[in-house]
């Protein structure tokens, strides 16, 4: 059963300046990750398999470099390092692939778990709610990421460029990125909360954000780093784990090569952090969320327009 929306509802449509941007999303995070990690774990549980095994082969192919030249540091014939090294290719290209559907797919959730929370006032929703809000939509969600992919291609070239330039070059490069991210979350809200056209949310994203463009990459780089440090604490219980027992195999026994055991053990730890990396960039969109409601009603006055319409008219209960 969800939550009834009387409890601890948060109107998002709301003015606010970027301190309670902050501060709200960090409330909202409080109340609802653990409804949106059950939605989440339902969407991507195949993702996470295919990362797990994404893991498994990085691991396999790193460990069987490991083995090679520790057998040939005790005089063993090495193996053959190319079967390792197609491993480790094999990983690297399957893990781009999942991290590209992966983001699409967790793009649409995040945007219709807070869409949901705003229509409903409060209410959490489930897998059902969440796919209801972007079904209708899929084709032009897909566009939508078939741009977004083009858009971030064509800032990484900028950025390889600027790269070049001393020190404003880095700094002018993650300021378009942290645009980029802005106008692109803000427009699928459009799109998806604000029942706008592909060409229109896109319209609506540039003319949002450009009008509060600080605001909007002050945001996203703030909460993009506090949710960054969320996850590295989700991971220090696996990770400490983890390095306890590398330390024990490599420092303490002084092994050369690694085992099965290890093998098991470092590609758990590294699946955790792939996944936590999925998770990390669908929590990005939220702050986008937070940004467009905020921005929305900034802009049209769309929340107090109706309260005003309410003065004098009699309670309806």
């Amino acid at each position: 059963m969800q939550d009834s929306s009387s409890n601890h509802f948060k109107d998002l449509l709301v003015r606010r300046d970027f301190g309670e941007i902050l501060v709200l999303y960090f409330e909202f995070l409080k109340r609802n990750f653990k409804a949106y990690v059950q939605v989440f774990i339902r969407f991507n549980g195949l993702f996470m398999i295919g990362l797990l095994l994404t893991s498994y082969l990085l691991v396999s192919g790193f460990s069987g470099l490991i083995n090679t030249v520790g057998n040939q540091t005790i005089g063993v014939a090495p193996d053959n390092g190319v079967e390792y090294g197609t491993y480790m290719i094999f990983g690297l290209l399957l893990y781009l692939v999942i991290l590209l559907l992966a983001g699409a797919m967790n793009f649409a959730i995040s945007t219709s778990y807070l869409v949901h929370y705003q229509n409903s006032e409060g209410e959490k929703a489930g897998p059902s709610e969440t796919w209801k809000l972007f079904r209708d939509r899929i084709g032009e969600t897909l566009l939508f990421i078939v741009l977004a992919a083009i858009l971030i291609i064509i800032s990484f070239i900028i950025g390889v460029f600027l790269s070049f330039i001393p020190l404003i070059g880095p700094l002018l490069y993650y300021a378009i990125f942290f645009f980029l991210s802005a106008w692109l979350g803000v427009s699928y809200f459009a799109m998806i909360g604000g029942g706008k056209g592909l060409g229109d949310a896109l319209g609506e994203g540039w003319d949002l954000v450009t009008q509060s463009l600080w605001t909007c990459i002050g945001a996203n780089f703030i909460l993009g780093i506090l949710n960054y440090v969320l996850m590295l604490l989700l991971m220090t219980i696996p990770g400490v784990l983890i390095g306890i027992y590398a330390f024990h195999q490599f420092e303490t026994e002084g092994q050369q090569t690694i085992e099965w055991l290890d093998t098991i053990v470092f590609t758990l730890g590294l699946g955790i952090l792939l996944i936590m990396g999925i998770l990390n960039q669908s929590l990005a969109q939220w702050v986008n969320g937070m940004l467009y409601y905020a921005l929305h009603e900034k802009k049209y006055n769309t929340n107090i327009r109706k309260k005003i319409e309410l003065i004098g008219k009699p309670d309806p209960s």
